[in-house]
């Protein structure tokens, strides 16, 4: 992809989200923030528009992934309800692979469309997927954990006091 093909085409994909998903915020009342992730050079590696609400205990990820992570286009519905249990529950909804999409990113409007036509409930907040994974957002810093280092050297003492062992009842045996 030549550089005005990936500009035009990361331009299509925040203009087109920001159209065709307007009823999340319209309609729904979340609010859309914009993030993008870039190579030191500075070219876009991640777009990421997240639409939240808090009322609803929903936040929804629309993201195009280019080179490296080229995952492409994911719609991600995160259920917030048990944030306060430090539990979030995930669910891609729909995803298109880079080498899949178009230029002017024409399947974000019939993923709109399906998103809003078979998961309002999901969008209003009133229910959830059974099948989501769920994950903790707590991270443990203070539980200590035994390294391999720490096995190899504990390994290797009870090696040394079995040889020593060994040497001393041949020597004492003998």
């Amino acid at each position: 992809m030549d550089s005005n093909e990936y500009r035009l085409r990361c331009k299509n994909f925040r203009d087109k989200t920001r159209s065709s998903f307007k009823y999340l915020v319209e309609e729904f009342n979340y609010e859309l923030k914009y993030d993008s992730n870039r190579s030191q050079s500075g070219s876009i590696i991640v777009d990421t528009l997240i639409y939240t609400n808090k009322k609803r205990n929903r936040i929804i990820k629309i993201s195009n992934s280019f080179h490296p992570k080229d995952r492409g286009f994911q719609l991600t519905i995160l259920d917030s309800s048990n944030f306060h249990k430090n539990i979030i529950s995930e669910k891609l909804l729909y995803s298109t692979p880079l080498i899949n999409q178009d230029i002017n990113q024409d399947y974000l409007e019939k993923t709109a469309e399906k998103l809003k036509e078979f998961h309002s409930k999901v969008i209003q907040g009133k229910t959830f997927f059974d099948d989501a994974f769920e994950f903790s957002t707590v991270i443990k810093k203070n539980k200590k954990s035994i390294t391999v280092k720490h096995i190899l050297i504990w390994v290797t003492i009870y090696l040394i006091f079995l040889l020593l062992q060994f040497l001393f009842n041949k020597q004492h045996g003998s």
